[in-house]
């Protein structure tokens, strides 16, 4: 007889005895026992007579249904509903239809004999590899809906069914409700693994809920990938990303992306960062699509020897490994590991030449040649794992053809490369370390959806030549830059600019076009380069090269903040290069060139809030320590601008140390971290721990370049503002117009020369307490930073700031007005350095406006407190003003005083040598109680 199928809300699915359920008629369909339930119904192994067949039958609870049904629309469910039925797809279980039985709903699917995905993880210790690929087939299933616009929500093993045959089939779609907010007051003692209901609703699984569905907000396909990396995660390493005995904990540690460290079972090292990404905090950090997703895992399949090939003593050899890659195929004679072709390139006599070239070149950095071959090595086994890699994929011809080509271009540079390095010089093998890293990113060979639509390479043997010759124009490009003959370069990449448009394949043109841009950059002519990048970026789009488009993009970035011309035009194509960098496919390379490039735009921009953000995830997203250290150290920089040298002095050192573990403590990369953290330590009026930074920093300097370089020029600007704050002015001087001559016979650049005028400016004004000699010195630096970098950087400001202190100082203040006027709307964007325009202003209103007086100090004493930026020398002068000025104008005497008090034992504590705590001995003498 037929049940009454709303009775299923209480009679039926009670815990206990489901046996009464047989046998019944539901409908056409007659049951032939119970195979599962949940909290949306019961999964009965059912006949349907009409169309002799076995079918699931998932019956649904009504309460849940309609709770479901309120919560997403019953069109929204129709519509999903029929979606599912028209899905056809070897890892999906197939919905024969869904309807209704009087009440009740139910779902009509395909009938799989077997276990759950996680009974299957369960029965035994499974290889990683049989893992990942047993959910790169649930994934794959997972993306076919996802085209066909379904999202899961509710993605877990148990909802994946493994049949007599092996394949996993993902079931269940579209039952979870989305919208509705879970907070932690309605979880109670949810268990983590039980689907979770909320106002009648089901809402997912705790232990697989993205961000998106604890808030409430709208789910997508990347909710889906969220669940299925926290499945395989737990797969794979035997314990759940996020930490969490219950499910408030899990959801708090969602919530705040909280990942625990992955496990140490031994699996491909590539699998956690693919992993990570796909268990962003914000959605817009995942897999662009499940389809991205998948690839990258199969990738970690494709590559079965890469830990385990070696490069030792200079021979490549390879172990049991070879086996394993082999395995027993037709094709393994085929694609055996192609180490011949790097003979000559990089092989045990390439190495040692590179090596002895090396230490011959009698360069700064012993650590060097260790590091070069090291990162030498890597490419090499990088490059066999992708060739192999390549040889034993499914493909098309076409596609091999392509990928053969790519790999080719990487083996073509690596020789280039390492050919000049035999020949090196010491200035050569100094560049070496920034050129390795522009070797071809050959992640690009395996991305094989953007690899195949990229437009192929002529098929005639002449025009193939003449492209064969045009790419080794290129690789002759580096190894040109690597010796510093740039004119060299340029006309190379000017020839092959030519070549290429002539052959008329659009991708050769972009890489060319892209080098041109280089050269141009090096040389500072950064309008040329922005306009090469530009049409390499074209061109790129012309030959659907995703990759090469974006890294244009980046370039064109980079090139328009440093050009430093109309900035806001050149921020609106920061999201162009976002979104480009994204359509490729976001490798780590290329969003770590978008990331650089928009924090150095912001940065100019004085937008240091989003230059801090960009740079903070540079840091995060390189994987060459060479790129992180630079990150922090831009960081550091960019603390200090907006926050105060004392808020970066610790971001500051730390880089230092960064980047010698990265590139040894002669590197001049290390030179550059030193001469920065010195700058900034010097800035928190710690002198005496900043001069031996600076110190190091020149001692690197005049090894590489000699003692009156420019370079060196830099550091005695530093060396003579740490020796004006030890109050010894007659070296601060030396070193301030040492670094003056220099700059002048060298006719560096405006930028250059506009700070080492601006220093002896300083100098004359603080320390050698000669304000009118100061006065031309700022003029003129003001003038060539107008003319360079413009007039909203922060190095004009603060040296017109110091301008108008001075024309105060002499009594100018009429003078000193109308600069005020000017920088005061951009320095009020500063909080680290508006306080020292503060105490100009209130000096010029104090004898006219006494209140405009006190509320300027009072505003730059709040400042300094409010944010921590000033360091302790502003501070304790702020102080004096405010209190003397109280006091004088006895406004408020008492408070004046104590001001003064305390200004002046924090300076004895600082400095006793600060001649600001005479003065006020004598000013607390005459106004004792």
């Amino acid at each position: 007889m037929d049940r009454d199928l709303p009775l299923l809300d209480t009679v039926k699915l009670a815990d206990g005895d489901d046996s009464e359920l047989e046998p019944a008629t539901y409908g056409r369909f007659i049951s032939r026992g119970v195979i599962g339930r949940g909290g949306m119904g019961i999964v009965l192994r059912a006949n349907d007579p009409e169309l002799d067949r076995d079918v699931a039958l998932k019956l649904l609870r009504p309460t849940q249904w309609k709770a479901t049904e309120s919560s997403l629309g019953a069109q929204r469910l129709q519509r999903e509903a029929q979606a599912m039925a028209k899905l056809s797809h070897p890892n999906v279980v197939t919905v024969y239809e869904m309807g209704r039985i009087g009440e009740a709903r139910f779902i009509a699917m395909e009938l799989v004999e077997g276990t759950t995905l996680g009974g299957w993880l369960a029965a035994e210790n499974r290889p990683w590899r049989a893992i990942v690929a047993a959910f790169v087939q649930c994934g794959r299933g997972l993306a076919a809906a996802h085209e066909a616009e379904l999202v899961h929500r509710d993605f877990k093993p148990e909802n994946v069914l493994i049949g007599a045959d092996g394949r996993p089939r993902v079931a269940d779609f579209g039952l979870v409700a989305d919208g509705v907010a879970i907070e932690a007051a309605d979880l109670g003692g949810a268990p983590l693994d039980d689907e979770l209901s909320v106002h009648g609703a089901i809402v997912g699984t705790p232990a697989y809920m993205s961000p998106e569905q604890w808030l409430g907000e709208d789910v997508d396909a990347r909710t889906d990938q969220f669940a299925f990396c926290v499945a395989l995660w737990d797969a794979l390493f035997g314990e759940r990303p996020f930490i969490g005995a219950g499910s408030g904990e899990v959801r708090a540690a969602v919530l705040a992306g909280h990942l625990r460290a992955p496990g140490t079972r031994k699996i491909a090292r590539s699998l956690a960062p693919i992993l990570r990404r796909g268990l962003a905090r914000d959605r817009d950090e995942r897999w662009p699509t499940m389809t991205r997703l998948i690839d990258a895992l199969e990738r970690t399949l494709e590559s079965r020897f890469p830990a385990a090939w070696i490069i030792t003593g200079g021979v490549l050899i390879a172990g049991a490994a070879v086996a394993a890659v082999m395995l027993s195929r037709s094709t393994a004679e085929s694609c055996a590991v192609p180490t011949d072709q790097l003979a000559g390139v990089w092989d045990s006599v390439v190495r040692a030449r590179v090596t002895a070239a090396m230490q011959a070149s009698a360069s700064s950095d012993a650590a060097q040649p260790a590091r070069l071959r090291t990162a030498l090595d890597e490419y090499a086994n990088e490059w066999l794992t992708a060739s192999v890699a390549a040889c034993r994929a499914t493909q098309t011809q076409s596609l091999l053809r392509k990928r053969t080509l790519c790999l080719e271009r990487g083996r073509m540079a690596l020789a280039a490369f390492t050919r000049t390095l035999i020949t090196a010089d010491r200035a050569t093998v100094e560049r070496a370390d920034a050129a390795v890293a522009r070797l071809p990113d050959l992640t690009a060979c395996s991305d094989l959806e953007r690899l195949d639509a990229t437009v192929a390479g002529p098929v005639d043997p002449a025009l193939r030549a003449r492209m064969t010759a045009v790419e080794q124009q290129l690789d002759a490009i580096e190894a040109l830059q690597l010796q510093g003959r740039h004119s060299d370069a340029l006309a190379v990449a000017r020839s092959a600019v030519a070549e290429a448009r002539a052959i008329g394949h659009a991708p050769t043109l972009a890489l060319a076009l892209n080098w041109l841009g280089d050269i141009h950059s090096t040389a500072g002519e950064h309008t040329a380069a922005e306009g090469a990048y530009r049409e390499a970026a074209s061109a790129a789009a012309d030959g659907h090269d995703d990759r090469v488009a974006a890294e244009a993009w980046a370039n064109v970035l980079f090139s328009a903040s440093e050009r430093n011309e109309n900035l806001d035009a050149a921020a609106a194509l920061d999201p162009v290069v976002d979104a480009a960098v994204r359509r490729a496919g976001d490798p780590p390379r290329l969003r770590l060139s978008y990331l650089m490039a928009s924090g150095a735009l912001a940065d100019r921009r004085n937008d240091f809030d989003t230059a801090y953000a960009r740079y903070a995830a540079a840091g995060k997203v390189a994987t060459n320590p060479r790129h992180r250290a630079q990150a922090m150290r831009n960081l550091a920089i960019v603390i200090w601008r907006r926050d105060g040298a004392t808020a970066a002095a610790d971001t500051a050192v730390a880089a230092v140390k960064l980047t010698e573990d990265a590139l040894g403590p002669d590197h001049l990369d290390t030179a550059d971290a030193l001469y920065s953290a010195a700058q900034v330590v010097n800035g928190t009026g710690r002198a005496a721990e900043a001069k031996p930074l600076a110190e190091r920093a020149l001692a690197i300097q005049v090894r590489r370049f000699g003692p009156d370089s420019t370079a060196a020029a830099t550091v005695y600007g530093i060396l003579g503002n740490i020796e004006s704050n030890l109050h010894d002015a007659v070296a601060a001087r030396v070193h301030l117009e040492r670094a003056l001559a220099i700059a002048e016979l060298a006719k560096v650049p405006d930028y250059d020369l506009a700070m080492a005028v601006g220093a002896v400016g300083a100098l004359l004004q603080y320390e050698s307490h000669q304000p009118a000699e100061a006065v031309p010195y700022y003029e003129r630096s003001i003038m060539l930073l107008a003319r360079s970098s413009g007039t909203d950087t922060l190095e004009y400001l603060m040296i017109s700031s110091n301008l108008a202190a001075t024309l105060e100082e002499l009594g100018r203040c009429a003078a000193a007005r109308p600069i005020i006027a000017k920088v005061q709307p951009g320095l009020t964007k500063m909080p680290a350095q508006y306080p020292e325009l503060l105490i100009t202003i209130g000096r010029c209103e104090r004898a006219a406006n006494v209140p405009a007086a006190i509320a300027a100090f009072e505003q730059a004493n709040a400042l300094c407190v409010e944010h921590d930026a000033c360091d302790p020398g502003l501070t304790n002068n702020i102080r004096w003003e405010l209190g003397s000025t109280l006091a004088w104008s006895k406004r408020d005497a008492a408070r004046g005083r104590s001001l003064v008090q305390e200004a002046r034992d924090a300076a004895l504590a600082a400095d006793p040598k600060d001649p600001l705590i005479a003065t006020m001995d004598t000013w607390l003498r005459a106004h004792a109680k």
